[in-house]
């Protein structure tokens, strides 16, 4: 966690503005390890994930994606990247 606060805090100096995006399809490790999203609680730790990435990231963030942005803008490139590949 320090590592993305110290990245946070060098970007402020920058004068970048941070965006935070949780991947719903890129999970931690740890939850990948107990079988994904095809394990009925990884939606709670999923949920404790987010709770601790905002709690601890949350002042430094000034805008956050939800996954439903994500999937919306992914399923264009995906296409793309189906099409060119036949």
């Amino acid at each position: 966690m320090q590592y993305y606060k110290d990245l946070l805090d060098e970007l402020e100096r920058n004068e970048i503005v941070a965006m935070a995006t949780l991947y719903h399809w890129d999970l931690p490790q740890p939850l990948q390890d107990v079988g994904g999203w095809l394990n009925d609680t990884v939606i709670e730790h999923f949920r404790d994930y987010a709770d601790v990435c905002f709690k601890e990231l949350g002042d430094k963030v000034r805008y956050h994606r939800t996954p439903t942005v994500n999937a919306v803008m992914l399923i264009p490139s995906i296409l793309v990247l189906f099409m060119y590949c036949r």
